[in-house]
């Protein structure tokens, strides 16, 4: 279904986990995650809408238009997969979902990847003076305010207990070597990336490396 709504190309794991227009079990039967309590609840039942900014980015040649653009190709697509509920119209994307939803009790998954690409392309651009990325947690609302006002904040270079999701564990990247009969000691030279308090060795790509 192109770009916009990603109906099972398989790009993101997440989009192939979740994206109701393919049968995906075969792919996650054998990992950790088929094990999980709601694997079998999530497991391909929605409608995954991707969005990879920096690629759309190359198409529309102005950031400025990118919004805008996003709503209206997203929207044509939408109207290709559910007929006669969005009109012409129909012009906000938001409004748009929650019109199919009221309608068809449809549910999407929305994955915006590169979200960032915007302000490193357009970083010398003085046609914007400032950017602010603000609003309202998502994880509890009342009404139109948050109902939270206390929660954990974790981040690179203070990632806590998650620490072992920023990249490849040692246990794991020992695995690796052992599976596709690498030598540990060159791959961890390369790939040892994070350090944290916690645990200190992650292991993840380095860009200033070159590749096997």
């Amino acid at each position: 279904m192109g770009i916009f709504v990603n109906r099972g190309n398989g790009s993101f794991q997440s989009a192939c986990r979740y994206d109701k227009s393919c049968n995906s079990r075969t792919i996650f039967e054998s990992l950790k995650i088929a094990g999980a309590n709601s694997f079998e609840e999530h497991l391909n039942q929605y409608d995954v809408i991707h969005l990879d900014i920096a690629y759309l980015l190359v198409q529309v040649k102005d950031s400025l238009e990118t919004v805008s653009w996003i709503q209206k190709c997203v929207i044509e697509e939408l109207k290709e997969l559910y007929p006669g509920i969005l009109s012409d119209e129909d012009r906000m994307l938001p409004f748009s979902l929650s019109k199919i939803h009221h309608g068809t009790g449809a549910r999407f998954i929305i994955i915006i990847d590169e979200w960032d690409a915007m302000f490193r392309e357009d970083k010398d651009d003085e046609a914007a003076q400032q950017a602010y990325i603000t609003g309202i947690l998502p994880i509890k609302k009342y009404k139109s305010e948050s109902a939270l006002n206390n929660f954990d904040e974790f981040t690179m270079t203070n990632p806590g207990r998650l620490a072992e999701y920023v990249g490849f564990t040692e246990q794991e990247v020992k695995n690796l070597c052992e599976t596709y009969h690498m030598d540990f000691s060159e791959t961890a030279r390369w790939y040892d990336g994070y350090s944290f308090r916690r645990m200190k060795h992650v292991y993840n790509p380095n860009p200033d490396k070159p590749e096997f």
